[in-house]
């Protein structure tokens, strides 16, 4: 386990808590050695010591806390995934995925969870970016791979380059990523009702965003004119 995973589930202000309680508690128990070799009085290292275990106690509870969130997710997106009509189950599971992108989960194991909730919930384009997150992170896991192949589609992909687009109008790579893909998806052997609109969304938003094109100004010298 590498020290991001240690830290996953963990906000900032509660990685800062762990850190500085696991570095206060070394130093008082070095100070607690020596000062019982030297016979004296350890009452105020007892007290730092009581405060550097409040200090890794309470991000070890988050950490376990997040631990059981992402169970949980895993549970609640196989419960909709096998009832779909579900409406109560679909809402419960959404508010989870919110809750566990909240605390911006950073192992393959957890993004993989991640996407196949996103899935599940029938927001492919949200699954593939926790895919692609997870591949930065391992490049290796099996579980990782079998999703990419799943959800990186050419309508996936065009969506998730729509939504860029519409994000940064002046990413100028997105802008001719977009079109690439859009040449692939209409390719596609069978352009479903799904692809159609897609790939409508798709050239609305590169047209929408190609660059505009100079006024013509007239050049000529005001002694050409007839």
């Amino acid at each position: 386990m590498d020290i991001k995973s240690g830290f996953e589930g963990l906000l900032f202000h509660e990685q800062i808590f762990l850190i500085f309680g696991i570095l206060l508690f070394v130093v008082a128990l070095i100070f607690l050695i020596i000062y019982v070799m030297r016979q004296q009085a350890i009452k105020w290292l007892c007290v730092l010591i009581g405060i550097s275990i409040v200090m890794i106690g309470y991000p070890s509870v988050q950490k376990f806390s997040f631990a059981g969130l992402v169970v949980e997710l895993e549970q609640m997106a196989r419960a909709v995934e096998a009832n779909p009509g579900d409406a109560e189950a679909q809402q419960k599971l959404t508010e989870i995925v919110a809750r566990v992108k909240e605390r911006s989960p950073s192992s393959a194991q957890t993004l993989n969870a991640v996407a196949r909730a996103d899935a599940v919930l029938g927001d492919t384009v949200e699954a593939l970016e926790s895919v692609h997150k997870a591949l930065r992170v391992d490049s290796q896991n099996v579980q990782t791979k079998e999703l990419n192949t799943l959800f990186n589609t050419p309508r996936t992909r065009v969506e998730r380059l729509i939504q860029l687009a519409d994000q940064n109008p002046g990413d100028t790579v997105a802008h001719h990523d977009l079109e690439e893909e859009l040449d692939s998806l209409e390719n596609v052997p069978e352009l479903t009702a799904d692809i159609q609109a897609t790939l409508q969304r798709g050239y609305q938003t590169f047209y929408h965003l190609l660059p505009a094109e100079p006024p013509v100004t007239d050049t000529a010298a005001p002694g050409d004119t007839l």
